[in-house]
């Protein structure tokens, strides 16, 4: 496989896992915040989506997926990129 398609394709699963990251690490945070806010009684919660719409613009419910997605999907196109270089070698 040449250089620039095993670039393509590395980054097209970077991409990817960025995105899933994104999206499940926003679900996860969403759910514990959740749960948080209901034991320790922050704001009441009678529903979710009434606990949706209080967290949806929060910047910290979005904080920890957005730091810990692009790393997670740069590792993914490290192993993905250099492991697939080193079976050419």
């Amino acid at each position: 496989m040449d250089k620039n398609k095993l670039l393509i394709q590395s980054t097209l699963e970077a991409i990817k896992t960025l995105a899933f990251n994104l999206l499940a690490g926003w679900l996860v945070c969403l759910i514990l915040l959740y749960f948080f806010a209901d034991a320790l009684g922050l704001f009441e919660v009678h529903n979710y989506s009434e606990f949706i719409e209080q967290m949806m613009f929060s910047v910290q419910s979005l904080a920890l997926p957005v730091l810990i997605a692009p790393i997670l999907a740069m590792l993914k196109f490290n192993k993905v990129y250099f492991s697939s270089e080193e079976e050419q070698i």
